[in-house]
C-alpha cells in the first residue's frame, strides 16, 4: 500500500508533483525518512492510499497523448504541440532526478515546458531531513485553513530563502551528467504516465512539508480538484497531456544550470536546470547542427564584435547602446514613425513613474506586483522601513501608505488610459490611436537575464487604440496588415504564425460574457485576415484575450514578438467614456470605448537580438550601422576620401521621400595598415559596401565599389552610388 507525498508546480502552470513511497508503519519521527513521515501524516488524517485513489478516481487512466493520438481533452489542449508534450513529460523526469539525487534537501517549485525545451526550479537547502521532521511535527494537527494561510506561508518561504534555515546550495554543471543518466535509465523502462484527481484538502496534507507547494495550493479554490500525473515514483499536479510512456523520450540533453527568483526579491535564488529532449536520434543530430549555427550567430558575440551594446554589473539587465547599436534602433524606430503616420497613430510621451493607486486601479498591482520596481522615499525621516538584508520585500511594500509608494511603469496602457480620460471625448474622435517608445522596467530575476532577449529595462513600440465596438474588426485588420508588412517585406522573416490566447483559468478580471465577446471578435478578425491560426487555451492576459505572433528566423527557430490584445476591462476600470451623440429614449448618451493593445516589434531590444541572429550580423543596407567605408590607398588621398564620405552622407534629392534614406552611415579608414588588411577588417565588420579610392578615382571623381562579399561593382560616381543606396533603402533589400 503506497501513500502519497505531493508537491506543486508554478502558479501559472498549476503543476503538482507527488512522490511516494513506503509501507505504513508506526510513526517514529527519529527513524523515518521524509517520505515515510509524510506517508504517516497522510495516514493520520485518513488520506486514501494510492490503490484506493486509483480505484475511486474517474480520471485514473493512461495519459492523453498528442504524440500518439489526436484525441485531446479541454485540459490537454493547453499543450497542443507534440514537441511541447514531449518537453513537458521530460520536465517531470528531471524533477524526479533532482529529488532522487538531493533527497530531503530538495524542494521543487516550477517545472514547465518552454518553446525551446524545459526546466525545473528548486530550492536546494541542507538539513532537509531534520527540518522536515520538525515541520511535520509542528503542522500535524493544524487545520487546513491555517495550513494554507498566505501570511504563514510567506513567512516560511522568507525564512528558507534567507538561508537562516540551512545552507543553500546549487547544482554544478558536472551534476548534469548524473541527472541525464537517471532520466535515460527511467526512459528505457517504458513507464506509463497516469492521471488521477484529488481534492485540495487532501493535497494540502500531502504538501505540508513544503511551503512552496502550499503557496500554490493557497491560490486554488477549495472546491476545485487537482489533477495528478504519475510516472513511476514521481507524481505532479498537471493538466496534461503527456506521452503515453517514457519510451517516447528517446534522447535528453541537459543544457545548463542557473539561478531563478521566487515570486519576490530574496537574498538567495532558486536553482534552475534547463534541458531539451527528442523523440529520435535524428532529431538530436539536427538540433545539434542548428545549435552550432546558432552559437555562431549569438547576438552577444555579434554585439561585441560590432560594438553594438554593453552591459554593466552596476545596472543589471539594462543595456548601454553604443553608437553603432543606437543607429540600428534609430532606423527601426524611424521606420515605425513613418508608418505610424500612414496608420493614423499619434506618438506621445507619458511619465516613467506612477503612484501605486494607478496600478491598483488597473489591476497590475494585484496581478503583476512581483514583476514591478517599487520606488519609495527610502531616506524619509517620517517613515521607518524595515527590510531584510536591505531588500525591500513584498510585505514591506504592502505595509506602506499608498502615498509613499511609486512604481516604475512596466507597461504604458494605464498611462494612456489617463490621457484618454483627461478630456471629454465624442464618437467623432474615435478611433484614437496612441503610440509610445518610452522605456519600461520589469523586475526580471537576475538569473534569467540573457543578453538583449531578457532585460529589466527596455523599449517597446507600444500602441493603444480606443475605438467603438463597430470599429474593432477594421482596427484589428489594419494592425495585422501592419505586422504582415513589417515581417515579410521589411524584415524578411521566412515565416510567422498567429495564435489566439484565451481566458486564463484563474486571476482574470471581467465576466465570462465579456471574455466570450472579446474572444469572438478576435476569432472573426483572424478568420477575415485569411492566414492560418491556432488557439493557446488559457494563455491570455488577465484583462483580455490576445493574438500572439511568433516569427521564424533564418535557422528555423521561433520567437515570440508582436501581440494584439483586445481589452474590455481596462476602459471600465478607468471609467473611460465617449459621447455617442444619440438622443433617443432608449439610447445611451455615453458609452465605454474598447481598447486594443498592440506592438509590432514587441521589445525593441529583443527584436534587435533576434535580427542580429537572423541576419548573422549581416545587416540589410537600410538599417545597417555600417553602410559603407571609404578606404584611400595612400595618405595623399585622405582628403579626397573625406570629401567622398561627406558627399555621400549628405541628403540628396535622389533619395526620394523615405525618411530612413535621409542620411547614410559612412566611415573612413585612413589608418597605416595595408590596403588588404583594411579591406578584410571592413568585411569582418560587415560594411555593406567598401569604397576604395586611388589616384585614378581621384582624377575621375569616382570610387571603386565592392560589396561585403567581395563582389566587384566597378567605378561609380558619387551620384550613382547615392542612387544605388537610395534604391536599396527604398526597397529594403537584404544586400
Amino acid at each position: 500500500m503506497l501513500f502519497l507525498l505531493a508537491s506543486c508546480r508554478a502558479k501559472r502552470s498549476g503543476f503538482l508533483r507527488i512522490v511516494s513511497c513506503g509501507p505504513s508503519r508506526p510513526f517514529n519521527p527519529f527513524s523515518l525518512s521524509l517520505v515515510r513521515q509524510v506517508s504517516m501524516l497522510a495516514s493520520t488524517h485518513r488520506l486514501q492510499t494510492w490503490d484506493e485513489l486509483t480505484r475511486s478516481s474517474p480520471e485514473n487512466q493512461p495519459s492523453h497523448s498528442v504524440v500518439n493520438s489526436t484525441a485531446q481533452t479541454d485540459a490537454a489542449s493547453t499543450l497542443p504541440n507534440p514537441q511541447s508534450v514531449l518537453y513537458h513529460s521530460t520536465a517531470h523526469l528531471l524533477g524526479w532526478a533532482l529529488e532522487s539525487h538531493y533527497g530531503d534537501d530538495c524542494l521543487l517549485t516550477n517545472g514547465p515546458a518552454t518553446d525551446q525545451g524545459f526546466f525545473y526550479d528548486s530550492l536546494l537547502i541542507e538539513g532537509g531531513e531534520i527540518r522536515t521532521k520538525q515541520r511535520l511535527d509542528m503542522l500535524l494537527h493544524k487545520p487546513i485553513t491555517q495550513l494554507l494561510d498566505p501570511a504563514h506561508i510567506d513567512q516560511d518561504i522568507a525564512l528558507l530563502m534567507s538561508g537562516a534555515a540551512g545552507k543553500i546550495i546549487h547544482p554544478k554543471e558536472s551534476d548534469l551528467e548524473l541527472f541525464t543518466e537517471f532520466i535515460e535509465k527511467v526512459s528505457t523502462q517504458h513507464l506509463a504516465f497516469t492521471c488521477i484527481q484529488v481534492t485540495r484538502d487532501v493535497a494540502a496534507r500531502m504538501f505540508a512539508y513544503s511551503p512552496f507547494k502550499l503557496s500554490y495550493l493557497s491560490k486554488i479554490p477549495a472546491s476545485e480538484t487537482v489533477s495528478l500525473y504519475r510516472c513511476g515514483d514521481f507524481i505532479d499536479l498537471c493538466r496534461g497531456p503527456h506521452v503515453l510512456n517514457t519510451k517516447a523520450i528517446n534522447k535528453v540533453k541537459l543544457l545548463h544550470t542557473g539561478a531563478s527568483q521566487w515570486q519576490t526579491i530574496s537574498p538567495h535564488s532558486l536553482s534552475r536546470v534547463s534541458g531539451i529532449s527528442f523523440s529520435s536520434g535524428k532529431a538530436l543530430r539536427e538540433w545539434t547542427l542548428q545549435r552550432q549555427e546558432a552559437s555562431k550567430r549569438d547576438h552577444r558575440l555579434i554585439g561585441q564584435k560590432q560594438s553594438l551594446f554593453y552591459f554593466s554589473p552596476l545596472s543589471l539587465g539594462a543595456p548601454f547602446f553604443l553608437p553603432h547599436g543606437t543607429r540600428i534602433i534609430q532606423r527601426l524606430t524611424d521606420f515605425l514613425r513613418h508608418e505610424y503616420r500612414k496608420y493614423g497613430f499619434d506618438e506621445i510621451v507619458t511619465p516613467l513613474v506612477f503612484n501605486k493607486s494607478l496600478w491598483e486601479k488597473s489591476g497590475h498591482w494585484k496581478n503583476y506586483k512581483e514583476d514591478m520596481f517599487a520606488v519609495v522615499e527610502c531616506c524619509s525621516q517620517d517613515h521607518a522601513y524595515t527590510t531584510h538584508s536591505n531588500v525591500l520585500t513584498k510585505s514591506t511594500v504592502d505595509q506602506l501608505n499608498d502615498a509613499d509608494i511609486q512604481a516604475l511603469k512596466p507597461m504604458n496602457c494605464p498611462g494612456h488610459c489617463l490621457l484618454f480620460s483627461s478630456t471629454s471625448r465624442s464618437y467623432r474622435d474615435l478611433p484614437i490611436r496612441y503610440a509610445e517608445f518610452s522605456p519600461l522596467h520589469r523586475n526580471e530575476a537576475s538569473g534569467a537575464l540573457t543578453g538583449l532577449t531578457r532585460v529589466r529595462k527596455f523599449h517597446q513600440d507600444d500602441g493603444h487604440i480606443f475605438c467603438t465596438p463597430s470599429q474593432i474588426a477594421q482596427e484589428i485588420q489594419s494592425t495585422l496588415k501592419f505586422i504582415d508588412t513589417m515581417y515579410t517585406k521589411i524584415l524578411h522573416f521566412p515565416q510567422y504564425t498567429l495564435a489566439l490566447s484565451t481566458r486564463p483559468e484563474s486571476g482574470h478580471v471581467g465576466t465570462l460574457t465579456q471574455w466570450e465577446a472579446a474572444e469572438t471578435a478576435l476569432k472573426e478578425a483572424l478568420t477575415q485576415f485569411g492566414k492560418p491560426w491556432t488557439i493557446n487555451h488559457g494563455d491570455g492576459a488577465f484583462y483580455g484575450p490576445k493574438i500572439d505572433i511568433k516569427v521564424r528566423d533564418a535557422i528555423g527557430r521561433d520567437h515570440q514578438t508582436a501581440t494584439v490584445q483586445l481589452d474590455f476591462q481596462l476602459p471600465k476600470q478607468f471609467q473611460l467614456q465617449y459621447s455617442t451623440g444619440k438622443t433617443g429614449p432608449e439610447d445611451a448618451a455615453m458609452e465605454t470605448p474598447v481598447m486594443i493593445h498592440r506592438a509590432v516589434l514587441g521589445s525593441v531590444e529583443r527584436m534587435l537580438a533576434i535580427l542580429a541572429e537572423h541576419y548573422g550580423g549581416k545587416w540589410p543596407f537600410w538599417m545597417s550601422p555600417r553602410q559603407a567605408i571609404v578606404i584611400p590607398t595612400n595618405k595623399t588621398l585622405n582628403e579626397y576620401a573625406q570629401s567622398v564620405k561627406n558627399n555621400i552622407a549628405n541628403p540628396s534629392e535622389l533619395d526620394g521621400s523615405n525618411s530612413c534614406s535621409a542620411y547614410y552611415h559612412i566611415e573612413v579608414d585612413d589608418s597605416d595598415h595595408l590596403l588588404s588588411k583594411r579591406v578584410r577588417e571592413a568585411q569582418l565588420l560587415q560594411f555593406n559596401y567598401i569604397l576604395v579610392v586611388g589616384d585614378k578615382e581621384q582624377e575621375t571623381d569616382t570610387v571603386n565599389v565592392r560589396s561585403r562579399t567581395g563582389k566587384q561593382l566597378g567605378l561609380m560616381t558619387v551620384d550613382q552610388l547615392r542612387a544605388l543606396f537610395a534604391k536599396n533603402t527604398q526597397t529594403f533589400t537584404l544586400d
